[in-house]
């Protein structure tokens, strides 16, 4: 069995083409980016109602929150809590991810504010739209017009058309040209939900890996891909994940599935053997048993086989039978007089029982339906039961009284004076009653007579009975100890041909783990081969990180890609060794991201959709020189094409912009201020 699950990797070393920053054509601009985003407190989206709007641009873009605010001596948290991670939050809901904000954002806002609306325009493929996010609870849609912007004239009630027309646009855009769209890991399709988040990391995600990008402290709902697929979205996007590789990664994960669930079964199977090899080798007294493939496995056979045939011929049942059913046969006989005896004895009684029935009803006028007349083939069955049996004490045809004064000789006890039959028979006589109830009463007289005849033959049927019964039991014992080699012989031929069959189980779930870690092996090497040979477009991508992390970090460093086959990307900073600070970490995620959004503009097979925001990177132990650069690096590759650049990237930031940018159009108006309710981000304090 085969369990060994390592993959080769492959390492890019990198060459030095020139770098290229020209935009392919159809490339020019954005897929996707926002212009205007506003938050209105009521419907209509108009000045009056207006709580704060951003204007936004191509290419940089900074939300300022100062940290030193209107009265540094008092406040000196100002830039914190000022509103820039919902800034992030409004936008990316803007952009059709679900949660406009925070629980306590929301609940805020709509204690202040009955119908607040959240309205942008939003660039989807050089075309601008008008959408619109109701933020309250009151049921309205979302609604979406192409073409229209800010001013639109906005009708009495909120509209609801378009919103589906504006997603499908978005889903275009941003994964148009990817072909095969399915994650290998949970089988989804890629979409829009399940990209933005890569492209707007939440800041409560602390920039604390590449594949990092949603933490559950934002209260976010977007779509929570498993690590693998992740990283299979990087690679889609990106283009270093062609179709064909795609394919086999599908079936690569299908095998590695299925492999390691056969690994863990594995044990079970492995269980069951051995416990039909012990429940065999108990039976055999404790001998060793080997493996049916074994060379001891033939000599054991033979042995069994002839065990078994001894065995079996030791047992002879028939002596034994033949004298249980001489000792049986009286009991029986006995048994079959007593059960007549008390049967006839039963319709004895029942038949004067239903005499009495009818003669009661008869006296209060009632007439009775006709008694169930005894079947022939039932009354044939009491007669072959009485034959043979001849009058037994008790019983006689004709009434008692007649009986004794014929002086029948069948009546041997002769009643006394103080027999109870006579004393009955006597208050009877002495009773003022008419005809029919004396003779109703003597009748009931003689059925308890009767019954008492029926109680003392079930009595003697219960005693032969159980004769029977423990005579039968002492035989069924004998003749099982007599029959234990059968049972013996019995019980080997099953628990061999069991331990066989589980053996032969284990085999073929040995030879499906080794099957599927074969198909993994060719898989891997067939997925290292595409690897090599697309990685032209690798070393393209590489040549960006590598250009990113020294703007960010200095020429000494140096930015590597690491692609492991099958797996994800793994950027890395060397700079004397590979280097895991926390600063170098999120300075690898950053140039990472700002490499993958160039890397849309000049790379065909690349289908990012070159929007990119990051929500406060210098909180998460960023260096203030290293921050600083970020800010530097994308407005000196804005420059390259003037007033509209073909990206769009947004950074909030309690850091302070270089001098230089700390103005319009890059720095975003307002400067946001916690310390003041008008320098929140909405104007308003929703606390």
């Amino acid at each position: 069995m085969k369990t060994d699950t390592s993959q080769p990797s492959l390492e890019l070393t990198l060459k030095e083409p020139p770098i290229s920053f020209v935009p392919l054509p159809g490339r020019e601009e954005p897929a996707i980016w926002v212009s205007k985003i506003g938050v209105f407190k009521n419907w209509k989206p108009v000045e009056e109602n207006q709580l704060r709007v951003f204007t936004l641009h191509r290419g940089l873009n900074i939300l300022w929150a100062n940290p030193d605010g209107a009265n540094p001596e008092e406040n000196r948290l100002s830039g914190h809590g000022a509103g820039k991670s919902t800034f992030c939050r409004l936008i990316r809901h803007l952009l059709n991810e679900d949660a406009a904000g925070t629980a306590a954002f929301l609940e805020g806002l709509r204690q202040r504010f009955d119908n607040p609306w959240l309205v942008g325009e939003v660039w989807v493929s050089g075309q601008r739209w008008l959408v619109g996010r109701p933020l309250s609870d009151h049921g309205h849609h979302s609604f979406a017009f192409k073409g229209e912007s800010l001013s639109f004239d906005y009708p009495e009630k909120p509209p609801r058309q378009g919103y589906k027309e504006y997603q499908e646009a978005l889903e275009s855009a941003a994964l148009g040209g990817v072909v095969q769209k399915r994650l290998p890991d949970s089988q989804k399709e890629l979409d829009w939900q399940r990209l933005i988040p890569w492209l707007s990391r939440d800041q409560e995600a602390h920039y604390s890996g590449l594949l990092e990008w949603r933490h559950k402290d934002s209260e976010h709902k977007s779509p929570v891909p498993s690590h693998d697929d992740r990283g299979h979205i990087l690679r889609l996007v990106l283009g270093l994940l062609n179709s064909q590789e795609k394919e086999l990664l599908e079936k690569y994960a299908r095998e590695y599935e299925q492999h390691e669930k056969k690994v863990r079964e594995r044990p079970r199977k492995e269980s069951i053997v051995e416990n039909d090899r012990s429940r065999l080798s108990q039976v055999l007294g404790g001998s060793k048993i080997p493996n049916p493939d074994d060379v001891e496995a033939d000599l054991l056979k033979a042995n069994l086989d002839q065990h078994v045939k001894e065995l079996r011929e030791s047992v002879n049942l028939e002596p034994a039978k033949l004298r249980h059913e001489e000792e049986i046969a009286p009991f029986i006989k006995e048994l079959d007089l007593a059960r007549a005896a008390w049967a006839f004895a039963d319709e004895w009684a029942g038949e004067l029982e239903d005499v009495i029935t009818k003669k009661e009803a008869e006296l209060r006028g009632e007439t009775l339906p006709a008694a169930p007349r005894i079947e022939p083939k039932r009354r044939d069955v009491m007669n072959n039961m009485m034959k043979g049996l001849g009058p037994f004490p008790g019983y006689c045809s004709h009434d008692m009284n007649d009986a004794w004064r014929a002086k029948c000789p069948i009546a041997k006890q002769r009643p006394t004076d103080d027999d109870e039959v006579v004393d009955a028979v006597k208050q009877i006589a002495a009773s003022p009653k008419s005809p029919k109830e004396d003779e109703i009463s003597r009748d009931k007289v003689e059925l308890a007579r009767r019954n008492k005849v029926v109680a003392e033959r079930k009595a003697l049927l219960d005693t032969a009975q159980a004769k029977v019964n423990a005579l039968r039991t002492r035989h069924a014992a004998e003749l099982a100890q007599i029959n234990f080699p059968n049972l013996q012989a019995g019980q080997i031929e099953t628990y061999l041909s069991s331990f066989k069959q589980s053996y032969a189980d284990l085999k073929t779930w040995d030879a499906a783990i080794d099957e599927h870690h074969d198909q993994k092996q060719k898989l891997t090497a067939a997925l290292q081969k595409l690897s090599e040979q697309h990685d032209t477009a690798v070393r393209a991508f590489q040549r960006l990180y590598d250009y990113f992390a020294k703007e960010l970090l200095g020429r000494q460093v140096t930015g590597e890609v690491e692609i492991k086959a099958g797996k994800s990307i793994h950027p890395e900073i060397v700079f004397g060794g590979k280097r895991e600070s926390a600063a170098l970490k999120v300075s690898k995620w950053l140039a990472f991201d700002l490499a993958a959004m160039v890397f849309g503009t000049t790379n065909r097979d690349c289908h990012h959709p070159r929007f990119l925001m990051h929500d406060s990177p210098r909180e998460s132990d960023l260096a203030r020189g290293i921050y600083s650069s970020i800010f530097t690096t994308v407005q000196k590759w804005a420059e390259l094409f003037g007033t509209e650049p073909p990206f769009q990237y947004i950074i909030t930031t309690t850091e302070a912009p270089p001098d230089h940018l700390n103005r319009a159009p890059w720095r975003l108006t307002p400067v946001l201020d916690a310390s003041t309710d008008e320098g929140r981000l909405l104007g308003v304090n929703l606390e």
